[in-house]
């Protein structure tokens, strides 16, 4: 870990130590926590060189519920997740992140999805801004569905993007929803299925127009439309084998939607 970055971790185990929360004591914070398992001693492994003790440490503290709204705690978290050298350290701080309220939250999440150089851990930046409930950080979900250069972080964009009923959430997923990566814009299309309950093609132009001229186009937001069914999943005639064979070879109206 870089000594500027060691050094504001370092600062801010003092913060906690001597403040502690709401105020509290160092001796009263520690109390409050247990004493099985100090939030100290977790805290200061976030500075060990050792990259798995910094990850256990930071698991460790993700994991206590108190812990995640201290300041102190998040402000560490947001600091980790934008500098450690490691891609297991700096992933497991996003996932902390996830559950974490406070300053810098959003920002750093953001900045991880759209920014780090890894592409494992700007995808685990999309799924924690997706899991916070309300989720937060569209535009940072629609930069990375736009413009990744990783698949697996376009189609974790295009996946969680339903979550938000927000127009401009939406009209980024209809301008993928014909994209040359097929996961992508599977994705995509049954995201804006589920966040308008419409069921209309894998095509930009539907899409695009329905949502220029919806007042609302989330009304039936959560109900999607139920999606064709495959030749195995199709119901069994008894007309006769020649009916039979000729039913289950033709293809259901909506299936090549899946294609």
């Amino acid at each position: 870990m870089p000594p500027r970055v060691a050094g504001v971790i370092g600062f801010l185990l003092a913060t906690v130590l001597v403040a502690g929360c709401s105020g509290k004591t160092g001796d009263e914070w520690f109390r409050q926590f247990g004493a099985n398992q100090s939030v100290e001693g977790q805290i200061t492994q976030v500075e060990s060189p050792k990259a798995d003790e910094r990850r256990q440490a930071l698991d460790a503290l993700a994991a206590r519920k108190d812990a995640r709204s201290v300041p102190s705690v998040v402000r560490i978290f947001c600091i980790v997740a934008k500098s450690d050298k490691d891609i297991m350290v700096r992933d497991a701080a996003v996932r902390g992140l996830a559950d974490m309220q406070g300053e810098g939250v959003i920002e750093t999440l953001s900045h991880v999805a759209t920014s780090d150089k890894n592409p494992y851990v700007r995808r685990e930046a999309v799924l924690s801004l997706a899991r916070r409930v309300p989720p937060e950080g569209a535009p940072a979900m629609i930069q990375a569905l736009r413009s990744d250069s990783s698949p697996d972080v376009r189609v974790a964009a295009a996946e969680n993007l339903c979550r938000f009923r927000e127009k401009a959430a939406a009209e980024a997923l209809a301008a993928v929803i014909e994209d040359t990566d097929v996961a992508v814009a599977l994705r995509a299309w049954e995201s804006l299925r589920y966040m308008t309950g419409q069921d209309l093609p894998r095509q930009a132009q539907p899409w695009t127009e329905f949502l220029a001229s919806a007042d609302d186009p989330f009304t039936r937001y959560g109900k999607p439309p139920p999606l064709p069914k495959a030749a195995s999943q199709r119901p069994q005639f008894t007309r006769g084998p020649r009916e039979l064979i000729r039913d289950m070879l033709k293809p259901d109206v909506r299936e090549a939607e899946l294609k």
